[in-house]
């Protein structure tokens, strides 16, 4: 098996705004610790983090790079269940499943599947965003 280069390893795209003072407070000690204490090659953050540092924060899904869109490219729909079931459960309704559409086929699945997933787990909303090219 080869290993994959820190500096090549996907990693996931999280969109989190701040809501409230305590939501930009906590984006920013958010931000800190991905610099201080979470950098390998690129700052990182997990869930435990997210968790503690929460309050105030809305959070969606990602783009095709999210960790919910990663599952779904690959038809692994029950992994990417749990995720957003685990969002949800800690973000209640400032959670939002993320759609784009940029012409490419594996974003056609994707947002299919998001449509699928945001019944099943009642998430009232799917965001429409877009990346910058």
């Amino acid at each position: 098996m080869t290993e994959i280069h820190p500096k090549t390893r996907p990693g996931f795209i999280l969109t989190i705004l701040a809501m409230n003072n305590q939501g930009y407070q906590n984006l920013m000690e958010l931000s800190t610790l991905a610099h201080l204490e979470g950098m390998y090659y690129r700052p990182r953050i997990d869930h435990e983090l997210l968790e503690k540092y929460g309050g105030g924060l809305i959070i969606l899904s990602g783009c095709s790079g999210g960790e919910v869109a990663e599952s779904l490219k690959v038809d692994n729909y029950q992994a990417a269940k749990e995720v957003a079931l685990w969002y949800k459960s800690v973000f209640g309704d400032r959670y939002y499943l993320e759609m784009q559409n940029h012409d490419w086929d594996v974003q056609v699945k994707i947002n299919t599947y998001l449509q699928k997933l945001s019944k099943e787990i009642d998430v009232h909303w799917l965001l429409a965003t877009t990346d910058t090219i």
